[in-house]
């Protein structure tokens, strides 16, 4: 992030804007005025969510090969927190995702101030348990999200490894990793729907996508998670969004096409009713996907542009933020 986790706490205590928070010009186009149809996400849309071959021990949710990581993150995806919860306690696990769900019900704790510190990928932050390990094959994974770092053991031989959140440290001015950035909005009611984009590499997952959610204020005067009669997030194309792989060397950026979220995106914004959030992971590499492209590169890159709307009633009272 561009700023620490801390300045951003002191932020919203003050009530001020976070991250890149931006209000959208009147005279920019609306979806509506551009004839744009939103695509309206709801549970029963969404595939179920996959279990063959994955169990529980000790706590630690185990995966047999990388194939079933791919798999079960991708049938994850924006699945809400009780569609999750049922899945977990079918298995007997509790993940990090859980722990973060059982604080958010104690009215004391402000949500908005929780979401900084969360890992910003609902689907990865479900598969690790409340001490950020997972086991996939016979490595037994555990992420340090404050040093940036992964640790990782072979069960069968005890041989250890560290693995860096970021591969190499990028000089390509459009090139972007690693990062997490916010906005929010005060809405005409009191309420705030906030805005957040990520685009994040963990060592052996790596993703980036967007999340609109919205929240109230209760009577302890924290800001909670609450349900929106309509929740909506919109990827325009007033900056391309693209990404790729680079292999970094002495500094030099090669020059590697790059792969564009399609044109179509901007014809699909979604939208979720009597929802608390609304999501969209654009790309994600989990296990043999990982493994096969860092044989190839060094670094998985995305374009810094690329602006996305959140909103709830009103467009034009939307928070956006203009790079990844």
């Amino acid at each position: 992030m561009s700023c620490s986790n801390e300045r951003i706490r002191d932020e919203i205590a003050n009530g001020t804007k976070i991250g890149e928070a931006r209000k959208t010009d009147p005279g920019q186009l609306s979806p509506d005025s551009l004839g744009l149809t939103p695509y309206l996400e709801s549970e029963s849309t969404l595939p179920p969510i996959y279990t063959n071959g994955i169990s529980v021990s000790s706590g630690v949710l185990y995966i047999p090969d990388m194939l079933t990581f791919d798999t079960l993150i991708a049938s994850l995806m924006n699945h809400n927190d009780s569609v999750l919860n049922v899945w977990e306690d079918g298995l007997g696990f509790t993940s990090l995702r859980r722990a973060n769900y059982n604080l958010e019900q104690d009215e004391t704790v402000d949500d908005l101030l929780l979401s900084m510190t969360r890992i910003p990928d609902i689907s990865f932050e479900t598969v690790l348990n409340t001490e950020n390990k997972i086991r996939i094959e016979d490595t037994l994974y555990q992420v340090d999200i404050l040093n940036s770092k992964v640790y990782t053991i072979n069960l069968n031989n005890s041989e250890r490894d560290t693995l860096d959140f970021a591969r190499s440290s990028s000089s390509c001015v459009e090139c972007n990793y690693g990062k997490v950035t916010y906005c929010d909005e005060l809405q005409n009611d009191g309420s705030k729907v906030e805005g957040k984009k990520w685009n994040q590499f963990y060592g052996f997952y790596m993703s980036f996508g967007t999340r609109s959610t919205f929240y109230k204020k209760n009577s302890n005067g924290k800001w909670k998670r609450t349900k929106a009669d309509e929740i909506f997030l919109w990827l325009d194309h007033y900056n391309d969004t693209r990404w790729n792989y680079r292999w970094i060397v002495d500094g030099t950026c090669p020059n590697v096409p790059w792969n564009y979220i399609p044109s179509n995106e901007t014809k699909r914004f979604k939208k979720r009713e009597n929802a608390k959030t609304v999501a969209r992971t654009f790309q994600f590499f989990a296990g043999s996907g990982i493994k096969d492209a860092m044989m190839r590169y060094q670094e998985f890159c995305v374009n810094k542009f690329g602006r996305v709307h959140h909103w709830t009633v009103n467009f034009y009272d939307d928070c956006h933020n203009e790079n990844w």
